[in-house]
């Protein structure tokens, strides 16, 4: 009875698959591939309503970002610029993920996400740049407005009125800031993609 035995998953091919994070686990992560490669993947796979592969390379990304943001929490070296770049970053792709897993009918799944990457921005920037101040507010606000939409009732208008709050104060900053500086064109333009 030695030949019923089945054959391990190992032979089974992934056509289609993400190779990105395939590569980076046969090199024992000592040569990672590039997250920016990764999530440039990710978008390109969604775009094409690829959201397995999606969702698989998102993954990845996140995990990676998660490790990133949870070693420069425990004090390493890093500039507070870095840490807010990376949460920022994290944030956007755990709303990807959000709007993936919802796509696929995962509600509970996406709306987890949503609040996890709420939850990255639930501090204000401590920039002193309003353009990054306001890039942080208007982040959180477009992940509060996804989460009013999987939300119900009071939830529901919670999400929304802190979407609106954050937008109203974005607005406001990109205004003080183009009011000193009439003559910053990628300011102006920042403005009027916020309004």
């Amino acid at each position: 009875m030695a030949g019923n035995k089945k054959k391990g998953s190992s032979s089974k091919k992934n056509k289609g698959g993400p190779k990105v994070p395939k590569a980076a686990l046969a090199n024992n992560q000592a040569n990672p591939p590039d997250i920016q490669n990764v999530l440039s993947q990710a978008d390109s796979a969604l775009e094409s309503s690829n959201i397995e592969n999606a969702m698989q390379l998102y993954t990845y990304a996140a995990g990676a970002l998660r490790n990133k943001v949870q070693i420069q929490a425990a004090g390493i070296a890093a500039t507070d610029e870095d840490k807010e770049a990376d949460a920022l970053l994290l944030s956007k792709v755990l709303g990807k993920m959000a709007e993936a897993k919802v796509s696929m009918g995962d509600q509970q799944g996406g709306q987890q996400d949503f609040l996890e990457a709420t939850n990255l921005l639930s501090v204000d920037s401590s920039s002193n740049d309003p353009i990054s101040q306001a890039q942080w507010k208007e982040a959180r606000a477009s992940l509060y407005l996804y989460l009013g939409q999987l939300s119900s009732s009071s939830d529901a208008l919670e999400a929304f009125t802190r979407a609106i709050t954050d937008l109203k104060a974005c607005t406001a900053l990109l205004e003080e800031a183009l009011k000193s500086n009439l003559s910053d064109e990628n300011l102006q333009q920042t403005l009027v993609e916020t309004r």
